[in-house]
């Protein structure tokens, strides 16, 4: 007698598994969309906690790249030490680790050397937060364009925070930028689109580089803000990158204006990063009246 064998509850769900699900991510979105308070503010808050956790875990990346021994690999800068006063070494408590409650509860300051931390913290994660729970709003809701956003807004984050305190930006950054963006940015559907538009932004800040260093008659080359500028373009496409990388000089020449630091020659020296991965965000929520003329 042959037995034959039950059948998995899971098998056979396929399609329609997939169907009822998107069922209902849409009726959760029809729910944002009318308005309903407690979706609107389960969604915004949910936004505002991911950006701020970004925010925060950026800044700690930074932070310890920057004192990172040579022969360490970057992984090691995320995972040891736990997290601990700059001041007394004393370890920080999950409530010392919520992003901008924990400081507000502390006051901005160690609870157990009283030593100050700078208020720049809470305001960074709290500004990435308001820029993810804006993005439901920007794009029309739940939507693919609102979650890539997100991600590419928390990304950029990242690399301008690690560029800023570093002077560069890990391949693994830059690479999960460009790379994502080529393959799955919902701003631009061609995929011929995405790469014409990653080359054009690689070429684009290679060639503003070169002429600077020709100018200044120094090497201004950094294959990091290539691959930025790649990045850029891949997720943007063709026609809004030199809008994009526009938009960035000017914020980066306004930057080195506000936080002028000369060195012994008279050079302001500051990452162009931060400015290219700043406006990124501001430029997907620009593109399609950028993309489209007239």
């Amino acid at each position: 007698m042959s037995i034959r064998p039950s059948r998995c509850p899971i098998e056979g769900l396929g399609n329609d598994g997939r169907a009822r699900m998107h069922e209902q991510v849409e009726l959760f979105n029809a729910f944002f969309a009318a308005g309903d308070p407690v979706v609107v503010a389960t969604v915004t808050g949910f936004l505002f906690l991911l950006g701020a956790c970004a925010a925060s875990f950026s800044c700690l990346v930074a932070f310890r790249l920057a004192r990172l021994p040579e022969d360490r690999p970057l992984i090691a800068a995320i995972s040891t030490p736990p997290s601990s006063c700059d001041h007394c070494g004393r370890r920080l408590s999950m409530l010392d680790l919520v992003p901008v409650l924990g400081w507000l509860a502390a006051r901005g300051r160690c609870r157990g050397c009283g030593g100050n931390v700078p208020a720049r913290y809470p305001a960074l994660e709290a500004a990435m937060g308001l820029v993810c729970a804006a993005a439901p709003f920007v794009f029309g809701g739940l939507t693919a364009q609102c979650f890539a956003a997100v991600f590419v807004a928390c990304t950029a984050f990242l690399a301008a925070a690690i560029d800023w305190e570093n002077g560069l930006v890990p391949e693994e950054v830059t690479w999960t930028l460009l790379f994502s963006g080529l393959l799955a940015s919902p701003f631009v559907t061609d995929v011929w689109s995405r790469a014409a538009g990653a080359a054009l932004g690689a070429i684009l800040v290679w060639v503003s580089m070169a002429l600077i260093g020709w100018w200044k008659r120094i090497d201004t080359r950094a294959v990091g803000d290539v691959a930025m500028g790649a990045a850029g373009g891949a997720w943007l496409g063709l026609q809004p990158v030199s809008w994009w990388l526009f938009a960035a000089c000017f914020v980066h020449v306004a930057i080195c204006v506000l936080a002028a630091s000369e060195d012994e020659e008279g050079m302001t020296w500051l990452p162009f990063g931060p400015a290219l991965m700043g406006v990124l965000p501001v430029a997907l929520a620009a593109s399609p009246w950028i993309a489209t003329p007239g």
